[in-house]
């Protein structure tokens, strides 16, 4: 059953799971084939698809009274509590499917197939199926996250709800007061759903005004998206992801998915000067007048309009679009479920490949220059995801007229052949200073006030008038075939967002925007001068086996080996440290509360992760996985077993989860490393190169990327599971490592450090490298010579000295970073955790031991004690305190940019009176 599953995940390349700029944007997983509809599709009018007369079979018919058939779909206790019902239409692509939304006490279902009868009866059309588990779609109401009214072929009927593992529906209803009478009772249905504008999807609080009108516009609703991103609270990406969802824009439907800018127009360049305006598109321009010739003819061509079929048609300057179904299918046809959506609209076939997506450079001169009918803008994948570039299908999309083949997209050459680095600078490029100075000229041709009317004109902006909200009422239109015309040419032209701004967008303030601090855990910062407070910052009896630091107010707890700290409010703990292998929970502080839970494993527990606050998992010495509910807030005496994962065949040695990724990865002693679907609690992949146990595992909450090691190995994934970079020689000098932590700086960051710690108590730091080869390999990729001539290793950058530091120095069992990545964390064997820093320009105090902390000369083989007379000083070097006589001694200290002399102990003067730098052995 494994091997069909990892045949079946392994076998195409899917949609990427979104990242987590997270942002809470409610990024659809389209693969799901559960979330594609197999019904009528958009070019049908809304009305027909929830209101269409058919002949349907009584649910309740050959059922008895006691045992209606609705009672099979729902879960116990639903059924007899049903809040609400309505026909709505499920969106999914291009397609839809009627159906039916029911609302009960627990659950909210849609109930694919199904209608309402006259009688307020569920019934079942001869083609919707039996009474199976795939025609049912089920969320619990806890784990609705937040609920969006949207809009469907350019009418204001449509709702989006919106799932705490990041996946979502869209749903059409008949009318608006249908879709408003539903979104009401959902909102207060739900319990759970999300207040603030930190965790919403769209940015702020449901309901808001985008654009506040006066000063009491924002104590009534708090700081809009708009000033968190002028303030550079949020990145450029989330923003305008913000304003897609707030515009109705979704990833369910291809005709409105979200549109991103193009940035940049220097696609023949060998690297890429983000400090050059040159390399950057004009923002202020739509992609029609991106030269001045091209503007000319689309300005005379709306000066000189007529209506050839006379119906009254207004002037427009664009015959095509900027987004529509066929713009995103083409730019995704190299992974399903796109490629089937785009032979969709192709009637079966592959287009011409000479019009196909095969060029980024191609694509960007057809659409800025060369080409009338082409002004496309980009997608959201263009910043995130590298897969949608690979023909990993290997699908055979055509030989062009020059000969050419399509294969992989080519890409320019500051790419290096890679994707993921392309995807990596693009993303960067979207989020350095010229465009955020310039972002707010795009947004007022897409979602401001240069949308529509005169301004629009001004700024040759005009698309046709049938691709705006409000432009037509398709249900008013009485012919069946005028009705389907104007359909046809909704989905066909794209439809134009919502306009969100009427006034002039804000600029953003460039030098706010979120960047790598001066101190934090950078490459670009010089990690040699890392200094470590003498004192540990935490002391516990045991081995530490975690360090969980919690934000605002700081505070960092050190747990014991076989200790978890369960969210969300980490003031609960779970222990399976007991010989009888049961798993105890209590109170962290008071132990009071105390919770045993029994056989959860055939054998001892070795490893555990909570997912949430309500899902736990634990790995076993019996090789399996298991997943667990509970909620612990409320003292639940019971814990479900939701799953039991198998596909080790050794003891599971690390587990760690990465929710706002919906996934979760296990290491095992076997050398087996797999990735998990945290949603459907299924397999996904296994990454192939581990020959020795799995010691530690990390997942990046920002990029995605995965960081496994195993005993003398460390390797970086993408969150597909394509292998990025490994140690070079694929070993790692001196103890075995033990744990590891990333320093997450951004999604877009090259600059970030592997930490790991060693069972001989060293911490190393990591970078990747990616750079020339030195000798090309035996086979070459034929049709991407310049992948060939580079690669990315994992390289040795610093190796902390602990050992001036540390005395006894222990196995290092335990790191991690706070949330503002400026310091590290190390705990080790003999229960301690010190931390590491990077000292201010001018301070270099950080590190220093607290007065109140000794009261006595911490020499060696001194024994003055601190009173009146015997003041303490502060080794400017190690940060521990000394009598006047053991700090004695001056010293320049370089890696804290003290040029002069300053006051140090005996045991530093000789450090740094002729000390070698660090090595690996």
């Amino acid at each position: 059953e494994e091997k069909e599953e990892e045949k079946e995940e392994e076998g195409k390349a899917t949609a990427a799971i979104p990242p987590a700029e997270d942002t809470g944007d409610g990024k659809p997983m389209l693969t799901k084939e559960s979330k594609t509809g197999t019904g009528n599709t958009t070019a049908t009018s809304l009305s027909s698809l929830v209101n269409a007369s058919q002949p349907m079979l009584d649910l309740f018919d050959d059922v008895t009274e006691d045992e209606p058939a609705i009672s099979r779909l729902l879960e116990r206790g639903d059924s007899s509590n049903i809040k609400i019902q309505q026909e709505a239409a499920l969106v999914s692509g291009l397609d839809s499917s009627q159906g039916v939304l029911v609302l009960c006490e627990l659950h909210v279902y849609f109930l694919n197939g199904y209608s309402i009868s006259a009688h307020d009866k569920i019934f079942q059309s001869p083609a919707g199926g039996s009474l199976a588990s795939d025609a049912v779609l089920k969320w619990d109401l806890q784990d609705i996250r937040d609920v969006r009214r949207g809009r469907y072929l350019l009418q204001d009927r449509a709702l989006e709800i919106f799932s705490a593992d990041g996946n979502n529906i869209l749903l059409a209803f008949s009318d608006r007061s249908t879709r408003d009478h539903t979104y009401t009772a959902l909102l207060a249905a739900a319990s759970t759903l999300v207040e603030t504008a930190e965790e919403s999807v769209a940015g702020m609080p449901r309901d808001a005004k985008v654009e506040q009108p006066s000063i009491l516009g924002f104590f009534s609703q708090g700081k809009s998206v708009t000033t968190r991103w002028e303030n550079g609270e949020i990145s450029n990406f989330q923003y305008i992801m913000y304003l897609n969802t707030l515009a109705g824009r979704s990833y369910n439907d291809l005709n409105q998915y979200p549109v991103f800018p193009w940035v940049l127009r220097d696609y023949e360049s060998a690297d890429l000067d983000l400090t050059n305006e040159a390399v950057f598109r004009d923002l202020s321009k739509p992609m029609g007048a991106q030269t001045p010739k091209r503007a000319e003819g689309f300005a005379l061509r709306y000066e000189s309009w007529e209506d050839p079929l006379n119906e009254g048609t207004p002037a427009f300057h664009y015959g095509t679009h900027y987004s529509s179904a066929a713009i995103v299918a083409g730019f995704l046809i190299r992974m399903e479920p796109f490629t089937r959506l785009f032979l969709k609209l192709q009637g079966g076939h592959f287009d011409h490949p000479d019009r196909m997506f095969h060029s980024v450079a191609e694509a960007w001169a057809s659409a800025s220059e060369k080409s009338n009918g082409d002004v496309r803008e980009l997608i959201p994948e263009f910043f995130y995801l590298p897969e949608f570039l690979l023909n990993e299908n290997k699908f055979d999309l055509g030989t062009k007229q020059n000969g050419v083949s399509l294969d992989n997209v080519i890409l320019p050459p500051w790419a290096k052949g890679d994707a993921h680095e392309f995807v990596r600078l693009h993303r960067e490029a979207l989020e350095c200073d010229y465009v955020s100075a310039h972002l707010h000229e795009w947004i007022d041709l897409v979602f401001g006030y240069k949308q529509q009317g005169e301004e629009a004109r001004k700024a040759l902006n005009k698309f046709h008038h049938l691709t705006y909200e409000g432009a037509v009422d398709i249900d008013a239109i009485a012919d069946p075939v005028s009705r389907q015309a104007t359909i046809s040419i909704i989905n066909n032209f794209g439809q134009t967002p919502v306009q969100l701004f009427k006034r002039p967008h804000p600029a953003k303030k460039v030098g706010n925007q979120l960047s790598s601090s001066s101190n934090q855990l950078s490459t670009l910062n010089r990690l040699d001068r890392l200094v470590c407070a003498a004192q540990p910052v935490r002391e516990i009896a045991h081995r530490v086996g975690m360090i969980v630091v919690l934000d605002k107010p700081e505070r960092v707890h050190a747990l014991r080996e076989k200790q978890l700290l369960l969210p969300a409010a980490y003031t609960r703990c779970l222990d399976w440290n007991s010989p009888t292998h049961a798993l105890t929970s209590f109170v962290l502080d008071t132990e009071r509360d105390l919770l045993v839970y029994e056989g959860l494993h055939s054998g001892p527990i070795v490893c555990a992760v909570a997912a949430s606050d309500r899902l736990l998992l634990t790995g076993g010495a019996d090789t399996t996985v298991r997943v667990w509910h509970a909620d612990f807030a409320k003292l639940d005496r019971r814990l479900k077993l939701v799953r039991t994962l198998c596909g080790h065949t050794a003891a599971v040695s690390c587990l760690f989860a990465a929710p706002p990724f919906n996934i979760f990865v296990s290491g095992s002693e076997d050398g087996t490393c797999i990735v998990w679907d945290l949603t459907r609690l299924k397999y996904v992949r296994q990454l192939r190169e581990h020959t020795s146990p799995i010691t530690a595992l990390h997942i990046d909450r920002l990029a995605g990327s995965i960081v496994s090691c195993s005993r003398d190995q460390i390797c970086l994934w993408t969150i597909n599971g394509a292998l990025l970079a490994c140690t070079a020689s694929h070993r790692v000098v001196g103890g075995a490592i033990m744990c590891c932590v990333v320093s997450e700086l951004s999604e877009w960051a090259s600059d970030f450090v592997i930490v790991t710690g060693h069972q001989d108590g060293r911490v190393k730091l990591w970078h990747v490298v990616f750079e020339e080869r030195a000798e090309l390999p035996a086979t070459r990729d034929i049709l991407n010579p310049i992948k060939d001539k580079w690669q990315r290793s994992i390289q040795l950058l610093e190796v902390l000295p602990v050992q001036t530091v540390v005395a006894d120095v222990a196995a290092v069992t335990s790191l991690a970073i706070t949330p503002d990545q400026r310091r590290l964390l190390v705990g080790d064997a003999r229960g301690r955790v010190y931390q590491w820093v990077l000292p201010e320009s001018g301070k270099g105090t950080e590190h220093w031991v607290k007065d109140n902390f000794v009261t006595a000369c911490m020499a060696q083989d001194c024994t003055v004690k601190f009173n009146l007379s015997e003041r303490r000083h502060h080794c400017r070097n190690c940060g521990r305190v000394f009598c006047g006589r053991c700090t004695a001694y001056e010293s320049c200290i370089p890696v804290l940019n003290i040029s002069k002399p300053v006051r140090v102990c005996q045991a530093c003067h000789e450090l740094l009176s002729g000390s070698a730098g660090p090595t690996e052995g």
